[in-house]
């Protein structure tokens, strides 16, 4: 029985050395009905008295395998009802959903997944989703991160504990377990389990990596190369947390100004590159107002850009963003001109509650109010035959509380299926000008255009692109008011709940 004592002595161990619960916390499991996950039910259950924590089970059928996948869910559901703990099943088309939201199979199970933790929590006041991830699933994804490319945040693999947007805590009782002692935890314990069939589909990059890759250098280079990749994680992790904690300080203390963004140039000169890159990366993403990536290149322009340039000179960055030198400060602005900037204030996010409606205005220079209205409600089905734009209409008309002619549709009126959106990691919806290098997936064409691109066949004229609402849902553009929709999310007849949007413009009203 040592393996069993060995697993439980470290994982109450991870728990405590990097506080993943306390006293009355609600916890949520995320079960496939796998060995990982079915170790971690039982041992949770052990420790739940000792934690003083409540435990619930989640398990996503991702619809891919079938019968297989059928029987994986009501084996869970089993399972759960034997360990008396509440458990919550739901079925989601995976690879629909893929398709519908323009992203990868794995991608679209990982979104559909984590929002059932977010709902089941949110529905039961639980704190904290844990989650089975072992010390050779962490080997596994340094490795992966290391031949994709990446920087030190990503050498650091997997978190043992993170907080998702909404405030969920993720926890990972099992990250430093290897999973040979997990299996031995479960023959001990006469734990049943379900084996995944593709888990030998070496079509998947990772099975590619861990059934092939590991073992050959294993055998052939390194026997301890898990191990190897493990100790860089950990050093990754401490080098990262420090350089983050200088890179704060060192942000506070050249802020000069936040809007546009103003970085004192002496206090950035002094400063090491590895901190000054953190604080560059952090500038660039605020000025752009969202999360896009800054790649290396980027930084490196900039660093030289700081270290060599003089007053004058200049760096464009994407999402529309131009670094430049002036004589005491590096300032970091948008190139879309004053407009943009103007409409970009003036046009808040919109958080969408079910069953009521949000406003927002904007107000160009040129005098014209663009009025955003949005809706989140449940329908009876997709009447009027589904896609018909008629139907449609009728669906906007109820969501939105007023009226919308089916002429208008995919210009200044849109319906999206809520849970294909919610499965995107769309907690809301904001509403913003268009920036530089924008793209959209037109509804009816198949792949992404640039946005600038979806003006010029639309004979938009160029000063009035930057004026034009856009609704953007998980960085995907979804709607450019008065243009078109994209066809992210497109409602069908299994539609129960819409996301509806509808623009106006008043030019009475400046």
């Amino acid at each position: 029985m040592k393996h069993d004592r060995d697993l439980i002595a470290r994982c109450i161990g991870a728990i405590e050395r990097h506080h993943m619960v306390s006293q009355g916390d609600g916890v949520v499991i995320g079960t496939s009905g796998g060995a990982d996950s079915m170790a971690l039910v039982h041992a949770m259950v052990e420790l739940r008295q000792e934690l003083g924590i409540s435990l619930h089970i989640a398990h996503l059928n991702h619809m891919i395998r079938g019968a297989e996948a059928d029987a994986d869910e009501a084996f869970v559901a089993d399972a759960g009802r034997a360990l008396g703990i509440p458990v919550r099943t739901r079925r989601v088309d995976v690879p629909a959903l893929a398709r519908a939201c323009g992203i990868t199979v794995e991608e679209a199970g990982r979104n559909a997944r984590y929002q059932l933790f977010e709902d089941v929590a949110s529905e039961h006041g639980l704190s904290a989703v844990a989650l089975a991830h072992n010390a050779d699933d962490n080997a596994e994804t340094v490795l992966m991160r290391i031949i994709r490319g990446t920087g030190l945040k990503g050498l650091s693999g997997i978190p043992p504990v993170r907080t998702t947007a909404s405030g969920l805590r993720v926890i990972r009782p099992f990250i430093d377990i290897e999973r040979s002692l997990i299996e031995d935890y479960c023959a001990a314990r006469s734990i049943a389990f379900r084996t995944d069939s593709t888990n030998a589909d070496t079509s998947y990059t990772r099975n590619r990596l861990r059934n092939q890759l590991l073992p050959e250098l294993e055998e052939r280079y390194n026997p301890s190369v898990r191990q190897a990749l493990l100790r860089l994680a950990r050093n990754a992790a401490i080098d990262d947390d420090c350089l983050g904690t200088l890179a704060q300080q060192l942000r506070d203390a050249c802020l000069v100004c936040g809007e546009p963004i103003r970085l004192a140039r002496a206090g950035l000169a002094a400063a090491h590159d590895a901190v000054v890159s953190r604080v560059l990366m952090w500038a660039c993403a605020q000025a752009a107002g969202s999360g896009q990536d800054t790649y290396q290149a980027h930084l490196d322009s900039l660093v030289a850009l700081l270290r060599i340039g003089k007053t004058g000179d200049g760096v464009d960055l994407p999402s529309g963003v131009r670094a430049r030198l002036d004589p005491d400060c590096l300032v970091f602005e948008t190139t879309l001109g004053q407009a943009t900037v103007h409409a970009a204030r003036d046009w808040g996010p919109l958080t969408l509650v079910p069953g009521e409606s949000v406003i927002a205005g904007g107000t160009g220079v040129t005098g014209a109010a663009w009025r955003v209205r949005a809706a989140r409600a449940r329908i009876s089905g997709c009447r009027g035959g589904g896609a018909m734009t008629e139907g449609l209409a009728r669906i906007a008309s109820e969501a939105l509380g007023e009226e919308v002619r089916a002429g208008d549709a995919g210009r200044l009126w849109a319906v999206f299926d809520a849970a294909l959106l919610d499965a995107m990691g769309c907690a809301r919806l904001t509403v913003r000008a268009a920036r530089v290098g924008d793209r959209m997936a037109p509804f009816g064409l198949s792949g992404e255009k640039l946005l600038s691109d979806v003006f010029t066949d639309a004979k938009v004229p160029r000063q009035e692109r930057s004026l034009m609402p856009v609704i953007e849902c998980g960085g995907k553009v979804l709607f450019v008011g008065g243009l078109r929709q994209s066809g992210l999310a497109p409602v069908g007849p299994d539609t129960v709940e819409v996301v509806a949007v509808a623009v106006s413009k008043d030019e009475r009203n400046p």
